[in-house]
């Protein structure tokens, strides 16, 4: 049996990173721990405030959640009704916000499991019988 191997040439210097451009990047993290730790303030509280929520949303640590509030109807009637033409329309359309998106594949989603429903519970499926 023939056994292939690499062999990879590593060096300390690759792992190696700037302490003080680190810090910087976890001062809003240390100060947020600071806070809990002084205020004793639970998640959903620091969600709720307005400053922490935005820096978390900011870090990628927290993300506000989708509601049906915030669903852009003609871009979930795009994904439901007319999916292909919807697609340039606002899938890939860089106008378009997120929410405006996240519409549109709601949308194309519900859309397909209505099809799917409705696949399954024809008795003879799509075929249509001729005489």
């Amino acid at each position: 049996m023939l056994g292939i191997g690499a062999h990879a040439n590593v060096r300390a210097g690759d792992f190696s990173y700037d302490v003080v451009a680190f810090e910087t990047e976890m001062e809003s993290l240390n100060q947020l721990e600071q806070d809990i730790n002084m205020h004793g303030f639970s998640l959903t509280e620091i969600q709720a405030t307005e400053k922490w929520s935005t820096e978390l949303a900011g870090l990628g640590l927290y993300q506000a959640s989708f509601g049906i509030d915030d669903m852009d109807w003609g871009s979930f009637a795009w994904g439901f009704c007319c999916f292909p033409v919807g697609f340039f329309v606002v899938a890939i359309n860089g106008n378009k916000s997120s929410d405006q998106k996240l519409s549109f594949w709601i949308g194309t989603g519900v859309s397909t499991v209505f099809t799917a429903i409705s696949i399954l519970a024809a008795p003879s499926g799509f075929i249509v019988a001729t005489p």
